[in-house]
């Protein structure tokens, strides 16, 4: 079940801190995150990059926006 995009959730408790980095430094990529997979073997690269673009489409946290509400001036960012 997707949540619905119109719904704003409050940030968790790690969320905030990146929010107000980014805030102060747009262009700086020091939280930008990434992960490696190591994979020993052959390996079916259409079939793992068909995987790869579904969970990217279902997989909601990978489309995260983080912003501040309507009037945001003084208020708490939302995802």
């Amino acid at each position: 079940m997707r949540a619905d995009p119109s719904t704003a959730w409050p940030l968790t408790e790690a969320q905030p801190g990146l929010w107000y980095a980014q805030q102060l430094a747009p262009a700086n990529p020091r939280f930008n995150t990434a992960h490696g997979l190591w994979i020993d073997g052959p390996l079916d690269v259409e079939a793992f990059t068909r995987v790869a673009d579904q969970v990217a489409r279902e997989c909601e946290s990978l489309a995260l926006h983080l912003c501040l509400p309507e009037g945001g001036e003084g208020a708490e960012p939302m995802q």
